[in-house]
């Protein structure tokens, strides 16, 4: 979200498209703030099958689904790129589950830095080995013994709550050809006009 709200001050676009973005989500959605505070809650949260969980800190907004409903139907291009944004993740969602199957545990965990680190746009990330070792679905042990590996590599540098990339080249090497192939999709679907 973070990378998001950059996005749009760059291109100088309102606070409240990302709000009516936020509500277009086709999948349920809820916001909360650093404090746990339920701060939106879009129309389709009522139907979702799925749980989410917010992986880093970051900034949100609000937006009411009349609003939301009403910008879409005057912009074919906000309707376009909401579209294109469900594609995206759509395809990353696709993708996870064959990755999780196939692939090491430190290629998994290469990708998940990289993606958040593009994501974000930060190189130190405040992700503990616990919080990885649930989204990745391991043993806390089995994240610890790849993370030690990679600092002694001197591709991150970790310490109790936080890791940082330092060799972002080097990780990108140690990924799975998923995390490019996520990137291509992304940049494809996002960056069409």
């Amino acid at each position: 979200m973070v990378a998001m709200r950059g996005y749009m001050a760059e291109k100088g676009l309102a606070e409240g498209m990302f709000r009516l973005a936020i509500e277009a989500c086709p999948g349920g959605m809820l916001m909360v703030d650093d404090d746990g505070k339920i701060v939106m809650v879009n129309s389709e949260i009522e139907n979702s099958l799925t749980d989410a969980v917010v992986q880093l800190p970051g900034l949100a907004s609000t937006l009411t689904v009349e609003r939301l409903r009403t910008a879409a139907a005057k912009s074919v291009a906000l309707r376009r790129k909401l579209a294109r944004h469900e594609q995206a993740l759509s395809a990353q969602a696709q993708q996870s589950p064959a990755c999780n199957a196939i692939h090491s545990i430190g290629a998994r965990l290469a990708r998940r830095l990289l993606r958040m680190n593009d994501l974000t746009g930060a190189v130190v990330l405040p992700l503990t080995q616990e919080f990885l070792a649930r989204m990745m679905g391991v043993q806390s042990n089995s994240v610890s013994t790849v993370a030690h590996l990679l600092q002694r590599k001197g591709i991150i540098k970790y310490s109790r709550g936080k890791i940082e990339i330092n060799d972002p080249e080097a990780l990108k090497r140690v990924s799975c050809e998923c995390y490019q192939a996520v990137n291509a999709q992304y940049e494809r679907l996002l960056n069409e006009e």
